[in-house]
């Protein structure tokens, strides 16, 4: 991605002899921090925006202190002339580029934003503070974690790709999994085609297991709930102990004859 001219002064941080930092420099990085501050993506996070610094690379969030020293000792990451990590759009591929193709570029953005925005959630606001805390000391297994699912965001499937990312690939293939029913063959066997048809450098991921792998880094469990065999009510909360379907009536249980006079119960339907 070329950097915009007017924004050349990101990488020309020291003078001709490298000693000191240039007030062109001083005054883009007063620039960034304001509008990464007042960004709808980025203004509610406790405070902390990510560092687009060499090292931090938007995949560590700070305060803009924090961030502007990063910026100030470091210089921005490579090829960051668009503030695409901090809600700003990229710009029409070229100038006599249709509307179709700007909306396709913004939904892109959207999405992609949405899908940042559901690993943050997934964190949750106290991690997201200890995050800021911890800012200094060598990532652990949680932040570690963290890390690589924002970057499972905000990686294109493959270079140029403008539709998904790893991590929006593996929810929607999860999700039409679970929507179809789809044998866990089937879904390996698509991802192998899948694997196929894209460029080789590609992120799509390599069978079932890893693409779960890859979604439980986001923290989300699940619970089972015994419900009707027809579908007509849970047995949870001030039901939790009913015994029959108060709609139908149909048990929840089934009994089962073992041997000799005794019998277990078992379960007609969960939910998951």
């Amino acid at each position: 991605m070329d950097v915009p001219e007017h924004r050349r002064w990101m990488y020309n941080r020291t003078g001709p002899r490298r000693v000191g930092i240039t007030d062109v420099f001083v005054k883009g990085v007063d620039e960034f921090i304001a509008f990464a501050c007042q960004s709808e993506t980025t203004r509610a996070r406790n405070g902390t925006i990510r560092c687009p610094c060499v090292k931090c690379k938007c995949k560590r969030f700070a305060s803009p202190d924090f961030v502007k020293l990063h910026l100030y000792k470091n210089g921005f990451k490579e090829m960051y002339g668009y503030w695409t990590s901090h809600g700003e759009m990229l710009p029409p591929l070229h100038p006599e580029q249709s509307n179709d193709q700007t909306t396709c570029d913004e939904g892109y953005q959207e999405q992609c934003n949405q899908y940042e925005a559901m690993v943050i959630d997934a964190a949750g606001p106290s991690f997201c503070e200890n995050l800021n805390e911890s800012v200094n000391e060598p990532p652990n297994a949680n932040i570690q974690a963290f890390f690589d699912m924002l970057l499972a965001a905000d990686s294109p499937l493959w270079a140029g790709c403008s539709n998904h990312s790893e991590l929006s690939v593996a929810v929607r293939m999860l999700s039409i999994k679970a929507d179809y029913n789809m044998p866990e063959e089937c879904f390996n066997t698509l991802l192998q085609l899948m694997r196929e048809i894209v460029p080789p450098d590609n992120r799509v991921p390599l069978d079932f297991y890893r693409t779960k792998k890859l979604v439980s880094k986001l923290g989300l469990g699940y619970v089972k709930i015994d419900c009707c065999i027809n579908g007509c009510m849970l047995y949870y909360k001030d039901d939790e102990n009913e015994t029959e379907c108060k709609f139908c009536g149909s048990p929840r249980y089934t009994i089962k004859n073992i041997s000799r006079g005794q019998h277990s119960l078992v379960l007609n339907k969960e939910m998951w």
